[in-house]
């Protein structure tokens, strides 16, 4: 037994020794810590795009059961909009987007859609949102750009981020009538037509120009609704067609490049989302042949294309005056 002066009673024992952490080790610790951080961020931030851009497919599959839905009820394509400032084919598709409650508020016998109360047109339906685009906020001030007479200039209403291809490059319509446009329009959603046509501000009914035998260059080959760029999806009401409703595309308008150029587009990586007329998804790569981008647009062309590949352009050669 040691006696208690016997200095070998204060000797410690390596364990107690190594129990606590050295400076050194400690900021050791934290750098490995660091570094991992940084190594899982871009990863974490890529798993919550890839989620949100399953949700925005979703979306547009969901608009493209809807359309098939609505055709199915009616025999019939819902038109990009009836007319100026009448509904558009975002309106028309709600009973079929669960959106029942919402269509009945506005009955297109007692007006237009600038005559409507706010809780119709700033109503936002978040099946036409993108979870990836970055709006300030989902409402819009936009002017009204047709003939009749309202009780303001601007309007606070509801966008939305998908939009049909109303027309290619292939063709040129004739800005002199919306009743006309639908005749000459090339895509698969045109502007409609009215009794007595004109730009009525009520109407008791309506008909569209395209259906699904129509598309005879193939119900899985011709785009249906395609994901808008910010610039596009911000200027014009998604209910109102007081601003046209469908979007351009082809080798006169191409995918838009960034959140302030027009056309097709949007925020995920190196495609563009659309629906096909047969409602499957297809992700299309924004370097795309414009050309092919035409082939695609047309629903009736007799055109044939493959995507990754190039083909010609079928826009038509520039007017010239014979005199």
């Amino acid at each position: 037994m040691l006696d208690r002066h016997d200095p070998r009673r204060h000797v410690h024992s390596p364990a107690r020794r190594a129990a606590a952490f050295t400076l050194v080790e400690l900021l050791v610790v934290i750098a490995i810590i660091g570094i991992l951080v940084a190594l899982l961020l871009p990863a974490v931030q890529q798993a919550r795009e890839a989620a949100r851009r399953t949700h925005c497919l979703n979306n547009l599959k969901q608009v493209g059961l809807a359309v098939h839905n609505y055709h199915d009820t009616r025999q019939e394509l819902p038109p990009s909009r009836i007319a100026d400032g009448l509904a558009t084919w975002a309106w028309l598709i709600l009973p079929h987007m669960e959106e029942q409650a919402l269509y009945d508020r506005w009955d297109m016998s007692q007006g237009c859609f600038y005559d409507n109360t706010e809780d119709v047109v700033q109503t936002v339906v978040t099946g036409y949102i993108c979870p990836s685009q970055d709006h300030e906020g989902n409402l819009r001030l936009l002017p009204h750009n047709h003939t009749h007479s309202h009780g303001q200039d601007d309007y606070l209403a509801s966008i939305g981020d998908y939009g049909p291809s109303r027309h290619s490059s292939c063709v040129r319509p004739s800005r002199s009538s919306t009743q006309n446009h639908g005749k000459v329009m090339d895509g698969a959603l045109v502007p409609g037509r009215v009794p007595g046509g004109g730009i009525p501000r009520t109407i008791e009914r309506y008909s569209s120009y395209t259906s699904f035998k129509r598309i005879t260059d193939g119900t899985s080959k011709t785009l249906l609704i395609g994901h808008l760029g910010k610039q596009s999806a911000e200027s014009r009401h998604v209910f109102g067609g007081g601003n046209p409703a469908g979007i351009s595309a082809g080798a006169n308008y191409p995918f838009a490049l960034g959140p302030d150029e027009p056309g097709f587009g949007g925020p995920h990586h190196g495609i563009v989302p659309f629906v096909m007329v047969d409602a499957s998804i297809q992700s299309i790569p924004r370097d795309t042949d414009p050309n092919v981008i035409d082939r695609m647009v047309t629903r009736a062309a007799n055109d044939i294309y493959e995507l990754g590949t190039v083909v010609s352009s079928c826009v038509p050669p520039p007017t010239t005056n014979p005199f």
